[in-house]
């Protein structure tokens, strides 16, 4: 019975690896599928799912007689995709933010007349960006 499960689960990571929402909705109805699954199996999914090597550092110290619990594993994989999105939340932020403050400074910079190469190397924007941002003032 247990290679069914097995077999299960894959199928369903398989099927299911582009929609997190509706594995994480089979996971948590067939508990019984994804609660003890081989090694191999983990590894096959591992390799046709995008999982860290942070998870898969947790999922494998976390097995029980060579046995993954992938209920565990999809938990982590929804965490650690979380942790993610909010690293890159953040950079694009402050990315945004560094480039709307540049974009000040070359309006002040261009009010009082100054020069485009001078603010070009104050701002480290382009004499095109700059441009750009003197029409639309």
């Amino acid at each position: 019975m247990k290679a069914y499960d097995d077999l299960m689960a894959l199928f369903a990571f398989v099927k299911y690896q582009k929609d997190r929402k509706s594995l994480e909705r089979l996971v948590s109805a067939h508990k019984q599928y994804f609660s003890s699954i081989s090694r191999e199996t983990y590894a096959t999914i591992r390799n046709v799912v995008d999982i860290s090597d942070d998870v898969n550092v947790y999922v494998e110290s976390q097995s029980n007689e060579g046995r993954i619990n992938m209920c565990e594993a999809l938990q982590q994989i929804r965490e650690d995709g979380e942790k993610r999105g909010i690293k890159i939340g953040r950079e694009d932020g402050i990315r945004i933010g560094e480039k709307q403050y540049a974009q000040k400074i070359v309006k002040q910079l261009l009010k009082k007349h100054q020069p485009i190469p001078f603010i070009a190397e104050i701002t480290d924007l382009s004499a095109e960006e700059i441009e750009d941002i003197k029409r639309m003032m």
